[in-house]
């Protein structure tokens, strides 16, 4: 299946971003980064970093902070616009891209794409050539930190949240039972100072859950070695890995 069929993923909601996810998740949410920034640091303490699928920098500002040269990369222009915004507010220089291949083959420590940021490819074929332009940007011996979701963590019809002036609803259905990929749909109005009353906003496009079994090939024939599960991040509706560039 072609992944440019869909809609890209939160292109109508950028700019309520960081706010529905505060709205769905709380505190956790705060915790997860918090144990994800731990894992990082275990991987490598100081270096340079590509957030692959950066969104509005969750990890990249915090990255940044801690002196991380940090680059951010998503193919959406409104989430980079956002992650600049909170980037300048800090005084802070994050090189930013839509698309990986725009870079120069740069050298880096390691290269994330974490927050199921692999569920939105939806062919093998999408899988590889990321694959490939990652092991062109890291060192020989640089790391890749990973997630994959839980089916079950996407498998929950009719989520809904509200509180910071958002009143929404989440429901993911898999297209075919027990096939891996699903429909996304959400649906918030927005009653915001900076909307107009009963802002409607509506999103829909696919998703897929991979499994390692599925992607692991792939990774080692595009040159990783040493896949292995990263611990400290249960409870966040994915499992964690890390593997390296050959040397």
């Amino acid at each position: 299946m072609d992944n440019k069929i869909n809609n890209l993923p939160h292109d109508q909601n950028y700019l309520i971003y960081d706010l529905s996810y505060e709205t769905k998740f709380g505190v956790s949410m705060q915790q997860f980064t918090q144990m994800s920034l731990k894992a990082i640091l275990k991987i490598i303490p100081i270096g340079k970093v590509i957030d692959i699928g950066c969104g509005t920098g969750r990890l990249t500002i915090p990255l940044a902070e801690r002196n991380f040269q940090a680059i951010g990369v998503d193919l959406n222009a409104g989430m980079l616009k956002a992650l600049k915004e909170k980037a300048d507010r800090k005084n802070l220089k994050i090189p930013t891209f839509t698309d990986i291949s725009q870079l120069e083959d740069q050298y880096c420590d390691l290269a994330l794409t974490v927050f199921t940021v692999l569920s939105y490819i939806l062919d093998e074929a999408g899988l590889v050539r990321l694959f490939q332009e990652i092991i062109r940007h890291l060192k020989p011996g640089g790391s890749y930190l990973f997630d994959l979701a839980i089916p079950s963590a996407f498998n929950q019809p009719n989520r809904k949240f509200s509180g910071n002036g958002l009143n929404g609803t989440v429901e993911v259905q898999f297209i075919n039972p027990g096939g891996p990929i699903a429909n996304y749909s959400e649906s918030v109005i927005i009653n915001n100072p900076d909307f107009p009353p009963n802002h409607l906003v509506t999103e829909f496009f696919q998703i897929r859950c991979w499994t390692l079994a599925e992607i692991s090939h792939l990774l080692i024939a595009s040159g990783f070695v040493g896949i292995t599960q990263v611990n400290g991040l249960e409870g966040t509706g994915a499992n964690y890995y890390v593997c390296k560039r050959e040397g």
